[in-house]
């Protein structure tokens, strides 16, 4: 399967507010976009659906943004993390025009789906999952974002533009 550019990385933490001044200041991050949902969290982990708030934080300049992430609630892939690494890098993230035919091509590859979830963003729907070999491997978050009038984005490297744009992003820094 050929993928497009790295669209983030991900670090998993505790403290949005304070993870970002901190990235603020070691890699000069000034601006950080709150991703906007405009409908609750649809999450599933291991098959289960689970009750969750997650704040998701981007910043960053140029193709890749560094993308915080805060989980509140019952336990999912994230706090998973944290339990067991603590705070660090979670994963890459690739958009792609058709997640049911990447996920079989990621299965073939021994991936299998580890949690995966549905919202809204200011009319966006936002597919996504997160695969992986299990919870302690690399993963690799593959989005399907489909704009109003039914036009699914690929890559999209001007994400936190386009966001603050349609308003599915706010500055919070």
């Amino acid at each position: 399967m050929k993928l497009g550019k790295v669209a983030h990385a991900c670090i998993v933490v505790n403290d949005i507010e304070e993870a970002s001044s901190h990235y603020t200041r070691t890699l000069g991050i000034k601006h950080w976009y709150e991703l906007v949902r405009t409908s609750d969290l649809d999450l599933y982990y291991n098959g289960q659906k689970r009750n969750c708030d997650v704040k998701i934080w981007l910043g960053g300049k140029g193709h890749t943004a560094i993308e915080l992430i805060e989980s509140r609630g019952d336990d999912n892939l994230y706090t998973n993390y944290l339990k067991n690494f603590g705070e660090g890098i979670h994963h890459l993230q690739y958009y792609v025009k058709d997640l049911k035919k990447a996920i079989a091509e990621f299965e073939k590859e021994g991936l299998k789906v580890l949690q995966s979830a549905c919202f809204y963003s200011k009319g966006m729907k936002v597919d996504y999952v997160y695969m992986g070999k299990d919870e302690h491997s690399a993963a690799f978050e593959l989005i399907e974002a489909t704009l109003p009038g039914g036009i699914v984005n690929g890559d999209m490297p001007f994400e936190i533009t386009l966001g603050r744009l349609t308003r599915k992003k706010k500055k919070v820094k």
